[in-house]
């Protein structure tokens, strides 16, 4: 398993590679917005669950974007340290067992 970086400076700035402050927010937030849409049905596919309001929904939906892009970031880190452009399941991995916030990852990539 293994992602190609194709616009380096686009992801650069928007994994908060740059010194300066003014970042292309709106182009960085398209890169990491789910659709509502998507996580209603997943959320009403649970057998738990049996009405989520659209306040809920929202919720979960910018939570899990701001969990993608935290693990995001620091998978880049590692990658950049190594001098790649390729990001492996190995990173994620080293990300996995070197931050503790990660732990409850632990072998869910299996």
């Amino acid at each position: 398993m293994s992602m190609e970086i194709t616009d380096n400076a686009k992801t650069s700035k928007c994994l908060g590679n740059t010194g300066s402050e003014h970042l292309e927010t709106e182009k960085c937030e398209r890169l990491t917005r789910l659709p509502i849409a998507r996580i209603r049905t997943l959320v009403k596919a649970d057998d738990d669950v049996s009405i989520a309001s659209q306040e809920s929904i929202f919720l979960i939906t910018k939570a899990t974007e701001l969990f993608v892009e935290c693990l995001a970031k620091n998978v880049y880190k590692v990658m950049q340290g190594q001098k790649r452009k390729t990001i492996y399941k190995k990173d994620l991995d080293s990300i996995v067992e070197t931050l503790d916030e990660y732990a409850f990852l632990e072998g869910a990539l299996e």
